[in-house]
């Protein structure tokens, strides 16, 4: 475990070290840096190791600690200096989902002689070096796609017409955007080179037209939309007559970002059911419930709903009836209503009953051979199979008389 000191004790060198190492960094006082450090981050304290941290990230974040825990965290410097209203941090085993924020949210480029780069970064160069191959080929216009058409000819002029006007960059746009997202595919998939030969050959005018888009303007649109309709949500959660129950989870990405989706179900002023999903806020802290509870109550006040907030219906662990006693003061319940309004997902213990039924012992081996995590072994198999609840049944049932006679 790394000594750690208070931030009152060793700010001003730690602060000056590191404002100094980074001229682009926003104007910012030390003092205002280490008052947003505490607000932000409670009880955090800045790391002091023997061994220093070499990759170059550590230059564009501040490294902390959690006092008596090994909770150890880079804080984004930006974040920081610009007042962002949730500065972004990430766990030090995770620190290279740093590169990717400082690249993407902040414009920051890995040095140049860096072994390490964000992902991003990656497929950006990858991209401008595949267009330097080709040397830039000139786009094509949809009236050089059309060939040998004689425009003197009435018929043919109308056609050539009617088919430039078809294109319409902004609908393109809009559908391409509306298919990423409604299909859950990765936004980067908008920028797929074989995808974009693909709309290249429909139709021209999508190259001529500087149409294509790219992952950035897709979470720039989805962003935008949401802002908008996020007004017309509030105002129907406030006009709900009742209560406003709501339901929580954790959820790891693919891309190892762990997530807390957020729902909420109640009725509308004419009785009719409805569900909604409010957030699904990244919890890179560890999975107590006092980290639970914190993001939880701060998507449910960020729709004006922390007054009107009924059940909640959550899973069997632990850290759920942690998070519920720490909503219960910050929602301003009374002591115990926590527990009482703390209902359990009938769903989730029929899964595990039936799964603990099926598989016994086996039921992480045989989860990760059906999702492709891990093949079972074969000795596993043979285990289940022959000492599992299944086997033991087959074999009962085949030294049973009334079995034997049927």
């Amino acid at each position: 475990m790394s000594d750690n000191v208070p931030i009152s004790s060793q700010a001003s060198t730690a602060l000056h070290s590191s404002f100094s190492q980074e001229p682009s960094t926003p104007s910012i006082s030390e003092d205002e840096a280490v008052t947003r450090l505490g607000r932000h981050f409670p009880g955090f304290l800045f790391t002091e190791t023997s061994r220093k941290t070499t990759a170059w990230i550590w230059e564009h974040g501040y490294d902390m600690t959690k006092q008596d825990s090994d909770d150890r965290r880079w804080i984004c410097r930006y974040c920081i200096a610009k007042k962002s209203l949730k500065p972004q941090s990430y766990q030090f085993a995770a620190v290279y989902h740093g590169m990717d924020h400082i690249y993407r949210d902040h414009q920051v480029r890995a040095p140049s002689l860096a072994k390490a780069k964000s992902q991003l970064e990656k497929a950006d160069d990858s991209r401008k070096q595949a267009s330097t191959i080709r040397g830039e080929k000139r786009q094509r216009t949809m009236t050089e796609a059309l060939g040998r058409i004689n425009a003197t000819n009435s018929t043919e002029q109308r056609i050539a017409n009617a088919y430039l006007k078809t294109f319409d960059r902004g609908q393109f746009q809009m559908l391409l955007t509306r298919y990423i997202i409604n299909s859950h595919k990765p936004f980067s998939d908008a920028e797929d080179p074989h995808l974009r030969r693909i709309f290249d050959y429909l139709n021209p005018g999508v190259e001529s037209h500087n149409a294509h888009i790219t992952a950035n303007t897709i979470r720039a649109r989805a962003i935008a939309a949401w802002t908008t309709h996020k007004t017309t949500i509030m105002k129907v959660l406030a006009d709900a007559p009742g209560l406003i129950h709501i339901s929580y989870d954790g959820w790891t990405a693919p891309n190892k970002i762990p997530l807390y989706g957020v729902a909420c179900f109640f009725r509308d002023e004419f009785g009719r059911p409805h569900k909604l999903v409010l957030g699904v806020p990244e919890i890179s802290a560890r999975h107590t419930g006092e980290n639970i509870a914190e993001e939880v109550y701060r998507v449910l006040d960020a729709f004006g709903i922390s007054k009107k907030v009924g059940y909640a219906v959550l899973d069997n662990a632990d850290n759920m009836d942690t998070s519920m006693d720490e909503l219960e003061a910050l929602l301003g319940w009374e002591e115990g209503e926590g527990k009482e309004r703390r209902g359990r997902c009938f769903g989730h213990i029929l899964n595990l009953s039936a799964k603990a039924l099926m598989f016994g012992n086996f039921v992480k081996a045989i989860e990760d051979e059906a999702t492709g995590a891990s093949i079972i072994s074969e000795r596993d198999w043979k285990n289940w199979v022959k000492r599992g609840p299944v086997g033991k049944l087959h074999r009962r049932l085949d030294t049973s008389p009334l079995f034997n006679s049927l």
